[in-house]
């Protein structure tokens, strides 16, 4: 008997404290069930590569090569050949100045930036 009076006064004890806070088991039931998961919303983020050559549009603005054009120089390399690959200046159709087109000198073999064949490793 002592047992069941000591918990009628807790409840009646918990019953009053959750009242004076406000708080209600119910309040508190319904607010789980209705709180949606929070959902983190990321920034996206779009690659743009307007003409398709590789390189993007931030990156040939910086270089100042034509985000329209695929080839900026027109020597027979895109943009992001010239830039990333053979290392030729892409506003440049003649890297080395020999008289050839860059593209002409790597369809032939030979180094675009420079005298002398191509390595083996770059083709």
């Amino acid at each position: 008997m002592k047992n069941n009076k000591k918990a009628v006064i807790l409840a009646l004890l918990l019953i009053t404290v959750l009242s004076f806070s406000g708080c209600s088991i119910k309040k508190a039931e319904d607010e789980l069930e209705n709180k949606e998961p929070e959902v983190k919303k990321q920034k996206e983020v779009k690659i743009i590569d307007t003409d398709g050559d590789g390189l993007k549009d931030e990156e040939e603005k910086v270089l100042g090569t034509d985000i329209n054009k695929f080839d900026t120089d027109s020597d027979g390399l895109n943009d992001f050949e010239e830039v990333k690959k053979w290392g030729t200046n892409p506003l440049i159709p003649d890297t080395d100045g020999d008289g050839y087109l860059d593209g002409e000198e790597v369809n032939a073999g030979y180094d675009p930036s420079g005298s002398g064949r191509l390595d083996s490793d770059n083709d």
